[in-house]
């Protein structure tokens, strides 16, 4: 088992199918705990656990030595919970950075899971990071491996709501770390998922916010357009990145639930 702070919720007798979450940057899986109710009441377990440097880990903050480290972090993860829910079908949800690892995840490592949701993944930035600041990044990533910098995640852009906000500021265990080589090798893996999506070949629901400005939206339509397994493509109108956070989170966890149930009765038929 990873050395991670990690949770599962719902008893394995009584669950139906059960979702492996990861979450995304400067944020921690305490952040969807409602997310974690609500799959809950439908007899669907959620398991989720933060990634390094994230959440109740330890180490400093933002830093991880490279991006397959995270990759085998999951792959170990997934390992832990098909054991523990031996024969039940596994759903994989991913939201921003963290739709960023499992796109890879899954064409890298061909995992045995019944679908994947990707919510927002962060292929590519919806804004220009600069083409200095890049080659700054370059620079400093071979001179100090390990150097965290503040990421340039804009977190009024999260939601519409203020409350979530609010609340992301005041809490102790988000930040804007990120360790420089972590941050241009995942800018890499989502260039190379998109340039490889055909690669992805099982069942997909990719759920994008329209007003989104932290991902690039038109770059990950274009994903999920191009892979080679069955895919269906939600589009949310006027919410921002954080659709779980928004106003009509309850209509989204509906759209994602309606969607898990035709997948995992497929997957068990």
């Amino acid at each position: 088992m990873i050395n991670n702070y990690y949770e599962i919720n719902n008893s394995i007798g009584d669950t139906e199918a059960v979702i492996i979450l990861v979450h995304g940057i400067g944020e921690h899986i305490g952040r969807y705990k409602h997310v974690f109710k609500y799959f809950n009441k439908n007899n669907i377990s959620v398991a989720a656990f933060d990634l390094r440097g994230h959440g109740r880990t330890k180490g400093r903050r933002g830093y991880s030595p490279d991006y397959d480290s995270m990759l085998d972090d999951i792959a170990q993860f997934l390992l832990y919970v098909k054991i523990q829910f031996k024969g039940v079908p596994v759903i994989l949800y991913g939201h921003s950075m963290g739709g960023n690892l499992l796109a890879n995840f899954v064409m890298k490592y061909s995992p045995d899971v019944a679908g994947v949701i990707l919510s927002c993944p962060g292929l590519q930035l919806g804004y220009d990071a600069g083409r200095f600041k890049l080659l700054l990044a370059k620079i400093f990533w071979r001179i100090v491996p390990g150097l965290t910098v503040k990421n340039v995640l804009d977190v009024k852009y999260l939601s519409r709501d203020p409350v979530v906000i609010e609340n992301y500021i005041n809490d102790d265990l988000t930040h804007n770390r990120i360790s420089i080589r972590f941050a241009l090798e995942t800018m890499a893996a989502g260039k190379w998922a998109l340039d490889n999506a055909e690669k992805f070949n099982l069942p997909l629901l990719l759920m994008q916010a329209s007003k989104d400005k932290i991902v690039d939206v038109k770059k990950n339509i274009e994903f999920a357009r191009s892979v080679s397994g069955p895919c269906e493509i939600k589009e949310w109108p006027g919410l921002y990145h954080e659709l779980h956070n928004e106003h009509e989170y309850e209509q989204v966890l509906e759209y994602v639930l309606h969607w898990i149930k035709k997948i995992y009765r497929s997957d068990i038929g």
